[in-house]
């Protein structure tokens, strides 16, 4: 396990990142304030990212970056962040939730819910209002905002008025091989085998609805918020999504 950690932390290192010209507006137009936040998992980073003549009682949009579980959050997710921020004009929650490395399955889901409990218990001081709740995850970012619906209609301390889904995996129970396109995709089965593997710690981990959401019944689909889906033609987590 840790030789495949380091091989696979060391393949998802970026190039430093330089927003592209059209983000300026964005990045000179929001305002970006980092504050720690205690979870189950422990303190956690998060950012709010808002316009400064935001509307009282603004929607709020929480964001869950991608990186296969293992990527840690950068400062691309911060600009997209303020992009959102920009063109929407609500407030945007930037969280850095625990890599596999760090933790496994399932701590990385608690946290992201724990940071949306947090996020509308402090509604009255961000000024956002409950009723419009956002959550958005990009890959595995997305597989852990479908556990937040999960563990919110099972918890029932609040509600999701929309959530966004960036080609997410949301099948881990399947060995890669065995999907569709298997060996026609970004990420080929042997690299999405050890992603799988790193994040769920104990392969049957995979047989759980949090690690595996394609496994959610019929009651609990029924009760997800309003959903939109992005999948990428050429990628084969298209099929699961």
């Amino acid at each position: 396990r840790e030789l495949t950690e380091k091989l696979l932390a060391a393949s998802l290192v970026t190039k430093p990142f330089t927003p592209p010209e059209h983000y300026q507006p964005a990045i000179e137009g929001t305002a970006v304030t980092q504050r720690q936040i205690d979870t189950g998992a422990g303190a956690t980073d998060i950012w709010l990212v808002s316009r400064p003549d935001r509307p009282r009682d603004s929607a709020v949009l929480i964001n869950f970056h991608g990186g296969g579980f293992v990527a840690p959050h950068t400062q691309r997710d911060i600009c997209f962040c303020q992009r959102l921020a920009w063109d929407l004009n609500v407030l945007v929650v930037d969280v850095a939730y625990r890599t596999s490395t760090e933790a496994p399955f399932p701590r990385a889901c608690y946290l992201a819910y724990d940071c949306v409990k947090w996020v509308l218990d402090s509604a009255a001081e961000l000024d956002i209002d409950p009723g419009k709740l956002i959550t958005v995850g990009h890959s595995a970012g997305g597989n852990l905002a479908l556990g937040v619906s999960l563990l919110a209609q099972e918890k029932k301390e609040f509600s999701i008025a929309l959530q966004v889904l960036d080609y997410p995996p949301v099948d881990l129970c399947t060995d890669p091989a065995d999907k569709p396109d298997a060996f026609h995709t970004a990420v080929l089965p042997e690299r999405a085998r050890e992603i799988n593997l790193l994040y769920l710690d104990d392969p049957s981990n995979g047989q759980k609805v949090l690690a595996s959401p394609t496994l959610a019944n019929p009651e609990q689909l029924a009760g997800m918020p309003e959903t939109v889906m992005i999948t990428g033609g050429r990628d084969n987590l298209r099929h699961e999504a």
